[in-house]
């Protein structure tokens, strides 16, 4: 073949064997015939050794083996002139001339061998024919598939009926009854292939009559935007297996009250503007107890639909009084021409997510989670993000990526999360992995990471807003040092224009490292900082510095901390902690490193306040501002005098 060895993305294969078998309740007669088809959907995701997706038209060869390797084959079809798109492709195996039924997965394990060829050489040869074909590794069926072996399932009109043993799919319970109402979507054998028609054609829907909207594995392709119901769920097979598609709206779904989306892929490549995969907003609709469960939520443009970009992308978008939670939430803003966003939240909604991930990716500002208040975070209303086991990336964008943003009053509480903001291949001039503007921040056990942007990398910036941070690492870094005005910080926090911030740590790490100049921890511009224990670390680069504490009315009281500054290559630039310019320090019960010097402080005004505490390497204090100490030594534990000496 005159082309690199082919790579093949099977959507959980295994899932789609059986949860086809979903759909057949809906073929099969309503009295209770035992038929069960002899085919599946089969949907993969094709591209060259490169990476790049195929276009145009392949033969395929798929076979079903009893062994990973050698062992008998079990069935095989050949599929000619299959379509592809951007990748994609859709068939269906088995069928009247070669059944793939129950038997074909009786005693002992299968695994699925699919050949490739781009020749166009059929029917004139086979697999087997040199240079024709490329195979491709063989793959294993899940156990699930396993349940294709249930010859008997009945009318989907009571879904408490329908045969849901091992189905990922399985909805919930919603009373002792389940599903009473149900409405199943197909490609074929449903009762709609539709899920807007299908959503659209249920008019009675209440608290006590609450239906499902069952959607089989396929790629569904929708013309219209589909609002959902109160009291109506849609459900898929899985978010690997069932997936919506809307090219022609800007948004996919619109949420309302009480209603779930669960193991359902939703897509939008919207070309104007906006481009939303999940949309709720309080002045379009009522959006209480909104539930998304094991949802893809993706908004964007992807390399196999380069002509699709809006300026905006949201994976997931919420505005004014909603509330929803997510549970395996994966909402992406993807290449949008300007902001991409994985999830924005303004005007007083709330999010509350555990276990979900969340990108914006490309254009000139991405944000993994966007948050904007209602001016004060202090009022009951404030736009509200609540993270348990949340992961969040902002990559690739031109200018700003933030892993999480915060602005005007918003609020966050976050549990053992990560937030990136990352640059690569060549983007990215400021990386945030947390920024937390005008707006409250409470987190424990949580990671912020800013990496490697041109001038500006900080795992926290805390400016003007409140910050509550117990047990967590923040780290900005870069792998090579860039020019003179790079910078990383473990965690800025300050004020402005009088107004502070306010920064309470406990147990935590703040680290920078590689920039030009660095610092593991920096209060300045009037903010109040109190931090007990935890480690502050400022590395390499030109300039290191473990705490800096700067400015009027700027405060730091440090309690029981290990702090360094060292590895500058300015020999008079690494301070373990760095007091200058009218700020406030009291620091006790720590051990101060420092290269050049560990205990810095300068300039009238400055106050600087130490006990119990041990400076490994110099310290300076010059004869102005005022410098107070009480217990005091250094590394040979010989103690350190208070009053102004010349520089050790």
């Amino acid at each position: 073949m005159n082309q690199k060895p082919f790579v093949l993305f099977m959507v959980a294969i295994g899932a789609l064997l059986l949860l086809v078998l979903s759909t057949s309740p809906v073929m099969a007669q309503t009295d209770g015939d035992n038929y069960v088809p002899n085919w599946t959907n089969y949907q993969g995701y094709i591209t060259d050794g490169s990476g790049a997706p195929l276009d145009g038209k392949v033969d395929l060869y798929f076979a079903l083996y009893d062994a990973k390797t050698d062992g008998n084959k079990v069935w095989a079809q050949y599929h000619d002139d299959v379509e592809v798109n951007g990748g994609y492709f859709y068939v269906k195996l088995g069928g009247e001339a070669k059944p793939l039924g129950y038997k074909s997965y009786e005693n002992g394990e299968r695994h699925l061998e699919v050949y490739v060829s781009t020749t166009g050489c059929r029917p004139d040869c086979t697999f087997d024919t040199p240079g024709q074909y490329e195979k491709l590794p063989r793959q294993q069926i899940g156990a699930v598939a396993y349940a294709i072996k249930a010859h008997r399932a009945y009318s989907a009109t009571w879904a408490s009926k329908v045969h849901w043993d091992g189905v990922m799919g399985k909805p919930e319970m919603d009373n002792d009854h389940g599903y009473k109402y149900v409405i199943t979507v197909a490609k074929e054998g449903g009762d709609y292939t539709s899920i807007y028609d299908a959503v659209e054609s249920i008019s009675d829907a209440a608290k006590d009559k609450q239906y499902l909207v069952w959607v089989a594995p396929g790629m569904y392709t929708e013309t219209e935007t589909i609002v959902t119901k109160p009291y109506v769920h849609i459900h898929g097979a899985d978010p690997r297996a069932t997936h919506i598609y809307n090219f022609s709206k800007n948004k996919t779904v619109v949420l309302q009250s009480y209603v779930t989306l669960r193991d359902i892929s939703i897509h939008n490549y919207y070309n104007g503007e906006r481009s939303y995969a999940i949309y709720a907003n309080s002045n379009d609709y009522e959006v209480n107890d909104a539930k998304l469960h094991y949802v893809y939520a993706y908004a964007g443009s992807k390399a196999s639909y380069p002509e699709y970009r809006s300026d905006y992308h949201y994976g997931f978008y919420g505005a004014g009084s909603i509330k929803v939670h997510a549970n395996y939430l994966y909402a992406y803003g993807d290449y949008g021409k300007e902001y991409n966003y994985g999830a924005y939240l303004t005007d007083g909604a709330s999010l509350y997510a555990k276990n979900s991930h969340f990108y914006g990716y490309y254009g000139k500002w991405a944000y993994g989670v966007y948050v904007w208040g209602g001016g004060d975070y202090n009022t009951t209303d404030t736009t509200y993000f609540d993270a348990y086991y949340v992961k969040s990336w902002a990559k690739y964008a031109e200018t700003y990526n933030y892993g999480y943003y915060a602005d005007n009053g918003g609020q966050a509480k976050v549990y053992h999360s990560s937030f990136y903001g990352y640059y690569g291949q060549g983007y990215g001039q400021y990386c945030y992995g947390v920024y937390n503007q005008s707006s409250k921040w409470t987190s424990h056990d949580t990671y912020g990471y800013a990496h490697n942007c041109t001038i500006e990398n900080t795992g926290l910036y805390n400016w003007y807003g409140r910050a509550a941070i117990n047990g967590d690492t923040y780290y900005g870094y870069v792998e090579s040092m860039g020019a003179s005005e790079q910078v990383c910080y473990g965690i800025y926090s300050g004020g402005q224009n009088g107004t502070r911030g306010w920064l309470d740590g406990y147990n935590t790490m703040g680290k920078a490292k590689n920039c030009y100049a660095n610092y593991g921890l920096y209060n300045s511009g009037g903010g109040h900082a109190k931090t007990s224990g935890g480690h502050w670390y400022g590395e390499g680069g030109n300039m290191a510095v473990g705490i800096a504490n700067k400015d009027a009315n700027s405060e730091h009281y440090a309690n029981q901390c290990n702090v360094w500054g060292t590895g500058g290559s300015n020999a008079n630039g690494n301070f373990g902690y760095y007091n200058w310019n009218g700020g406030k320090a009291q620091v006790d019960f720590c051990t101060v490193h420092g290269d050049t010097y560990s205990m810095f402080t300068k300039d009238a005004g400055t106050s600087t306040y130490v006990g119990q505490t041990k400076f490994v390497g110099p310290w300076s204090w010059p004869n102005t501002g005022v410098f107070k100490c009480y217990g005091v030594y250094n590394a040979n534990y010989d103690a350190v005098s208070c009053v102004y000496e010349a520089p050790q």
